[in-house]
């Protein structure tokens, strides 16, 4: 009988998606994931049960010491509680695995990690959703490059998270193609969904836009929600237009009306804009297949999993130069379109064209569908696993 491979994981949090992801490893490695902490606190509740649902790999949480964005920052705005420090990582670190995978190498816990397994020379593999390369000057880029560069493997999403793994040493023949998601296979329509279902789910939700332009995002800088609202109180105002300012409604999903964005919004569109709280994603799923297109101003997400998810659901994506998922799934023109980021004017125009453009838009959510059909949790189960296992056949 086939001997299965032995995988340790490390990461922040067991957030559903990763949860999800080492449940479909599991099917072929014997897995054991362990978590710095065991929760996001700025999340909702559905990003803290995801222990309930580990069923095919061993988890272990640390009491990790949160780490606050005084000390450990994001510089566009709050920052999510899922980094800690967990010195006693390293009691679960052992050469006795076939490959130990880092899916927090820049935290504090993960920092921590590396580095003990440097000074024992344990190897390791780095697995990352995406980056974006640094300038490479500075202290603390060379720490991350001396951090990275001993990595035996790479787990990359696209070309530019490629980049972001050269700049920090990685070589292409130790770099391997994986992809990124959130959703099973259940979760992916079997069909696109027919305009009189789609008018059917537009009266459920009590949508009276002719057409809907949607969101989904926490109340956070970083996801430029702010750059979106200014562009869409320009919908229509140029003469040369065409479009109906009342046929054209935006949904933020996710997202409060912060004070902020009140005084973005100029009184007479504030009829055509709904802030929505969190959903459930059975729920959500019913405003992605109610909309005709789904806009994404991130001023630097590392991958972007709505974009998936509304591809999945046939959706035409406009989003911004600072987002992974944007340059792993969309080609501009094609099945999207990929604007400067914090560009008012440009997402504007983007928007217009949509809007104007219903076939354009129709196909290019056609396009989405087909593209995402195989991006499940399964499938980057499947691709992980033939990694490991040749990394292991290779390393006997």
């Amino acid at each position: 009988m086939k001997r299965r491979p032995s995988i340790l994981f490390l990461s922040n949090i067991p957030s559903p998606y990763v949860v999800g992801y080492l449940n479909e490893l599991g099917r072929y490695c014997d897995v054991l994931a362990v978590f710095e902490k065991d929760a996001d606190r700025t999340r909702a509740d559905s990003w803290k049960n995801g222990i309930q649902e580990a069923h095919r790999f061993q988890l272990k949480i640390l009491k990790g010491i949160s780490i606050s964005s005084k000390l450990y920052g994001d510089e566009m705005g709050y920052a999510p509680d899922d980094k800690a420090f967990a010195p006693a990582i390293i009691k679960h670190i052992s050469p006795k695995y076939d490959l130990i995978i880092s899916g927090n190498p820049c935290t504090p816990t993960g920092i921590f990690a590396i580095l003990y397994m440097r000074l024992r020379r344990i190897p390791y593999a780095i697995q990352s959703e995406g980056g974006f390369p640094g300038s490479g000057k500075g202290a603390k880029e060379h720490f991350k490059h001396f951090l990275m560069k001993k990595a035996v493997l790479y787990f990359s999403t696209c070309k530019l998270d490629d980049q972001y793994f050269y700049k920090y040493g990685a070589t292409p023949e130790r770099i391997r193609r994986y992809i990124f998601t959130s959703m099973f296979e259940k979760d992916i329509p079997k069909q696109p969904i027919s305009p009189a279902e789609k008018e059917c789910l537009k009266r459920e939700l009590g949508i009276k836009s002719a057409i809907t332009i949607l969101t989904v995002g926490r109340t956070v800088p970083v996801k430029g929600f702010d750059v979106l609202l200014k562009a869409f109180q320009d919908i229509g105002q140029k003469e040369e237009t065409s479009i109906e300012l009342e046929a054209c409604h935006l949904y933020l999903l996710g997202t409060e009306c912060t004070s902020e964005y009140q005084k973005i919004i100029r009184e007479e569109n504030k009829e055509r804009l709904h802030f929505i709280d969190y959903l459930p994603f059975h729920e959500l799923k019913k405003y992605y297949q109610a909309s005709d297109v789904f806009v994404f101003p991130t001023r630097g997400d590392t991958w972007g999993l709505v974009i998936n998810e509304a591809m999945a659901n046939g959706l035409s994506i406009i989003t911004t130069n600072r987002c992974v998922a944007g340059d792993a799934l969309v080609e501009d023109g094609v099945n999207g379109m990929i604007v400067p980021v914090d560009d008012a004017d440009a997402l504007c125009i983007a928007m217009e064209r949509m809007v104007a453009d219903t076939e354009l838009c129709e196909q290019m959510g056609k396009r989405n569908y087909i593209k995402m059909r195989n991006y499940t949790l399964e499938e980057m189960g499947k691709i992980v696993y033939g990694h490991v296992a040749d990394h292991c056949a290779i390393n006997k």
